[in-house]
């Protein structure tokens, strides 16, 4: 799949409900909840609990588009943060501008600057 078309699907669930584990989908962000990879999942049309942010960060360094410049990062690029003692323990969706689609415990799948959560890494392409 193409960039654009993840970014698309991970913008239709924007106020969907964060969830400790994988995604439950319901057709609409206001009874839908999503972890912080649940949202690449279903943004990759993949189903729930397929990946964890590490082994997305494992999937965007073996295809060799990794930086640890926030600079380079484009439009769809995968965003991974060290967090609860896990690194990477957090991730994201480049959608430009400074800015990455995720979810938060309290906050769900929101908008936000790719600084809302702490120990940035680094980020690189997934498709």
């Amino acid at each position: 799949g193409s960039a654009s078309a993840m970014v698309a699907r991970a913008y239709s669930i924007i106020g969907s409900g964060y969830s400790w584990s994988g995604y439950v989908w319901t057709g609409s962000p206001s009874s839908s909840y999503f972890t912080c990879s649940g949202v690449v999942d279903y943004a990759l049309g993949l189903p729930t609990n397929s990946n964890s942010p590490e082994t997305l960060y494992s999937q965007v360094v073996s295809r060799g588009t990794y930086t640890t410049d926030a600079g380079s990062l484009k439009y769809g690029d995968l965003v991974f943060y060290r967090y609860g003692g896990r690194a990477p323990g957090h991730v994201g969706i480049y959608v430009g501008n400074g800015c990455v689609i995720d979810s938060v415990p309290g906050g769900g799948v929101q908008v936000r600057s790719m600084y809302f959560v702490s120990g940035f890494m680094g980020g690189g392409s997934i498709v």
